[in-house]
């Protein structure tokens, strides 16, 4: 884990220092207040301080953590290659509770208020009270779930690798509209006012109405002769500055407007992007396997800084 300057790329801490190795990560890190959350390929939750990196507790599952981690003002929820979603105590990392889903979790949990929601690589989906763990609801989708979920007041969208994106009522579980794409959906929604976007390894972004499920419009919209068209977008997109911005595991990034669809800018970075992108406003931040950070101007897609990491 490391801590870098926005602006110039300078690293201000590391996690381990020195020549020790704890795991792979390929959970994203989430900031609340004084500390990073994150969890590891090893199976460990790691609370950080954010000013110097220094550790302040870690959780062990036993089995991977491939998800991002969620956090609320007293919880830490994590899901695990074990089957279960663990829910730890914020401030020392003590298990509050946990619960058995049946199937390996991939996708991080999603929070709104006294609600979690989680989904397995079988396909099951739950939604479960924060303070105990106990089952709500739940869905069963016709493939593997592995994104973590879009939570709005009345309804949770969420992708599966039977190639279907749902809508879900936030209330019951139950179905409100489906739609089919030509591949997974593996990607954690985004929303703007009446309107939901979703990757799909299709190749295309979609842009749904978020009440019936109608296709606004999608990009690219049809095959073109001159213009290549995205590989598969497994990373998750951002929206900013009315753009929804996405990139595709052949390394280029895509804006588009978000209210039509229409392409504004795309940059190539000359390797594939697998992780989700991170925006300030300003910029657009993209992790590559070759192992750049590199921020892009949000109006013009051109590059600001590249980040040399290494991986130890």
């Amino acid at each position: 884990m490391l801590a870098v300057e926005q602006q110039t790329g300078k690293v201000t801490w590391e996690y381990p220092r020195g020549t020790d190795f704890v795991s792979h990560v390929y959970s994203t890190p989430v900031i609340s207040s004084d500390r990073v959350y994150y969890g590891g390929y090893n199976g460990k939750v790691y609370a950080l301080d954010v000013k110097t990196g220094l550790k302040q507790w870690e959780f062990s599952t036993g089995k991977p953590i491939v998800g991002d981690v969620a956090v609320d003002a007293d919880r830490v929820y994590a899901g695990s290659e074990d089957g279960k979603l663990y829910s730890l105590q914020r401030q020392d990392g003590i298990k509050a509770w946990e619960f058995t889903a049946g199937d390996r979790i991939w996708a991080g949990p999603a929070l709104d208020g006294e609600a979690v929601y989680v989904g397995t690589m079988s396909g099951d989906f739950f939604k479960l009270k924060t303070a105990t763990g106990a089952r709500v609801w739940s869905f069963k989708a016709g493939g593997a779930i592995a994104a973590p979920p879009l939570v709005t007041k009345d309804a949770v969208y969420v992708g599966s690798f039977d190639r279907t994106f749902y809508a879900l009522d936030a209330q019951t579980g139950q179905v409100k509209w489906r739609h089919q794409s030509d591949n997974w959906f593996w990607t954690r929604p985004v929303a703007s006012g009446a309107t939901v976007y979703a990757t799909s390894m299709d190749g295309r972004l979609y842009a749904f109405d978020a009440a019936t499920g109608q296709v606004r419009w999608r990009f690219p919209s049809a095959p073109s002769a001159t213009v290549k068209p995205p590989g598969a977008l497994r990373a998750w997109p951002v929206l900013t500055d009315g753009l929804v911005v996405f990139s595709d595991v052949d390394g280029r990034v895509f804006a588009v407007d978000a209210r039509t669809g229409d392409q504004r800018w795309d940059t190539a970075l000359g390797s594939p992007v697998y992780a989700p992108l991170a925006t300030d406003g300003k910029a657009v931040y993209a992790s590559a396997l070759n192992k750049d950070i590199v921020a892009l101007d949000v109006k013009a897609g051109n590059k600001l800084v590249t980040i040399k990491t290494e991986v130890k």
